[in-house]
Order: C-alpha cells, then structure tokens, then sequence
C-alpha cells in the first residue's frame, strides 16, 4: 500500500513500499505519532527519539487528552506505563506530585524522563525503596524528595541501578528531615547492591539526613557503588554534589570519581575499598571534600580500607581539595589508608585543618604522596615501610 496524507485526508492505494507521503502545502493538525520512518516529499524523516509514553497527572489538571497514562498521584498509572514499555521505550512524566506506596521496577533498556523539579516524587514513609532500575535503564530530570519514616519502615535503597544504567540530571533531597532515627531503613540513597559495570552516575545532587547528630552508629551514604568485574569497566561518577549524610561515596570495587563536590558529611567524603581480585582499583580526581567541622566522631576526608580482596586496594588521588573545621576528634585525618594495599598515588592535592593530615598504616605499601598540608598538628603519620613522602607542610 501507498499512503497519502493529502488536502483530503489520509488515503491508500496500492504500492510495495511503506512510505508515507504528505501532500505539499497540506496543512496537519492535532499530532502525529510516528514509531518509524515517512517520508515528506524527498525526505525520509525518522523519530529519533524512539517509542514514547506520556504519563500526565490529574492532580496538576492533566486529562487523557494530554497523555497516555492518567496518574492521580499516587503512582499506579506511572507503574503501569513503565511495565508496559519495551527495550528502548522512553517513558516521559509530566510535571505534578507523586507520592509512591512501594518501589517501582523498570524493565531493562528503559528510559525514564521526569520534568525537573515540576516534577516531585516522595517515597512512601514504610517501603523506602523508590526506583529499582533494570539493565541499561536509564533515570532523568528527578527531583525526588524523602519525609519522614513511619514505625516499621523497610528497604535499604532509596534508588538501586544495575549494569549499564544511567543516572543524571536528578534532585534527590529530603523535605523537612535532616536527623535519621531510629525508624530509618534506608541506607543508602542511591546504589548498587550487584555488579554494576560502565554505569554512569552524573550531574546529580544528594542530601541525605544523617544518623551522627542523632547519634546512631548506623551510617547514611549518599552514593554506594558495588563492582566485581574488571577495572576496563568501572562505575564512573562525576559532577555530582552531596550535601550532609555520614558517607558521602563508597565504592566497593572498581570506580572512577571525578569533578565532584561533597560537602558536610559526618563520618568519610569517601570510603573506598577492594572487592575482588578484578575489582581493587579507584581513580579519585579533582573533587572537593569539605567535612562536617562539628562532628564528634572519627571522620577522614578520604579513607582507602582493604575491603575483601587479601591485597587491598590500590587508588589514584589527584587534584583534590580535602578539608574540614577545627572541632573534630583529634584522631580524624584528611587522607587514612589503613589496612592492607599496595601502590596507592596521591597528587597535586590539598589537606587543610585536619589533626593528622596523612595517615598511613602498616600494611600499606608503594605508597607516594605530593601536595599540601595545612593546619595539621601531624602532617604525616606514616607506620608503612615504604612510604615516599614529598607531601609539603604548609
């Protein structure tokens, strides 16, 4: 069949191709989907954007009209449209709140696009658990904003991503809560509890609440990442701010952390340690760190731990900036490695303020240093056999 969009309407005649032709100087109105190709005159043009569902909300005066599933929001019609895509489905939410009653899945290989800050979702204050993403999925324009816990709330990930994911552009606060209780399930607001190779966490902003000023010992970690493949296909997350929580980043296993921000947490800026024996490696560049200066526990700017791999964990440090205020226990350092690894390098980065600027254990070996420190009543605190300090006291 041939098909004619022409001065009278849409006609078709017989034809082997699946083309379709709009009429010159014909005039559309109302709105055309395409799932394909068609062609305008010469022209083949294609939706580049692929398969799309709109999900409106009535609560913010959508109707039917103006999408393809009708939210009252409360989520079910949001769930619905995310189950009924397919690999390579762009599912878009109009502008409106949302308040979730449970986690929502995607399937794998769909994209998720909310409108900015329109757009409010909030988790419910029993099952914490918000958006569990599926392979290749991808998470956009979210601002996602977490209350208070009610008695028995459950679920440790506000947001969990697997392989190939995609997390930007989002907003994940919490509204009218800083201090986490004893109610607070969550552990972690955005994380990896499997492999999660070549993600990409990018342009996203986190404030947690924190458990320290409750004072809990339980920790709340902006970003946790998990990784027990090669090093060829790290997490990489970059251009992100964290703002409050106990840990700011934990990596287990192979990461790449670049040009982000992590200001005011309680307890680490950074935790990382080894996984495997494929998975030991972290590359740390040109962030800044800024820790809590009233905290009352032990904090580190950066701490490299051993994790569960026998050799520990070997990490490159460069171009950061590490510092926090006076009020901080004495033991509390701007760079820690402690337990076990081999080949650490620290470049081009500043300590300012910390009691102990650099602190290196025993089990710590091939470890160089260069940068600066300021303000540290113990600049260095080496107890590894082979240390090469070039670290400049300032």
């Amino acid at each position: 069949m041939k098909n004619y969009i022409n001065s009278q309407g849409f006609v078709s005649v017989t034809d082997t191709s699946d083309i379709l032709y709009i009429q010159e100087n014909v005039q559309l109105t109302g709105s055309l989907s395409v799932s394909g190709s068609f062609s305008v005159g010469n022209v083949t043009m294609k939706n580049a954007r692929g398969p799309k569902i709109v999900v409106g909300n009535s609560l913010a005066g959508d109707t039917l009209n103006d999408c393809d599933y009708l939210d009252a929001g409360d989520g079910v019609q949001l769930a619905l449209a995310i189950a009924a895509a397919s690999p390579g489905y762009n599912v878009q939410v109009r502008p409106g709140l949302i308040q979730l009653t449970g986690a929502i899945t995607l399937p794998n290989f769909v994209n998720l696009r909310f409108s900015g800050h329109g757009t409010v979702v909030r988790p419910s204050t029993l099952d914490r658990r918000a958006f569990i993403l599926g392979t290749g999925c991808k998470l956009s324009d979210l601002r996602l904003e977490v209350t208070t816990p009610s008695v028995g709330a459950t679920g440790t990930n506000l947001i969990q991503f697997a392989t190939l994911c995609t997390i930007q552009n989002c907003w994940i606060l919490t509204s009218g809560y800083t201090n986490a209780t004893v109610n607070e399930s969550l552990r972690y607001f955005v994380a990896a509890d499997t492999a999660a190779t070549n993600s990409l966490l990018h342009n996203v902003y986190l404030s947690p609440p924190n458990f320290q000023q409750t004072p809990l010992t339980q920790s709340m970690t902006a970003i946790g990442t998990t990784m027990t493949t090669s090093d060829n296909s790290p997490v990489r997350i970059s251009d992100c701010t964290i703002v409050n929580g106990d840990i700011g980043i934990e990596c287990k296993g192979n990461a790449v952390v670049t040009g982000c921000i992590i200001q005011a947490p309680r307890r680490r800026g950074m935790l990382l340690s080894a996984l495997t024996t494929n998975s030991y490696r972290h590359i740390v560049d040109a962030c800044r760190i800024l820790m809590a200066g009233f905290s009352t526990d032990d904090s580190a700017g950066i701490e490299i731990t051993t994790g569960t791999r026998a050799g520990g964990a070997t990490s490159i440090i460069s171009n950061c900036i590490i510092s926090t205020g006076t009020s901080i226990p004495a033991s509390s350092a701007g760079i820690r490695l402690s337990g076990t690894g081999n080949g650490t390098i620290i470049s081009g980065t500043a300590i300012d303020t910390f009691p102990i600027g650099l602190e290196v254990a025993v089990g710590q070996t091939n470890v160089s240093a260069k940068g600066t420190i300021r303000g540290a009543s113990t600049p260095v605190s080496d107890a590894s056999p082979s240390l090469l300090n070039e670290m400049r006291t300032i």
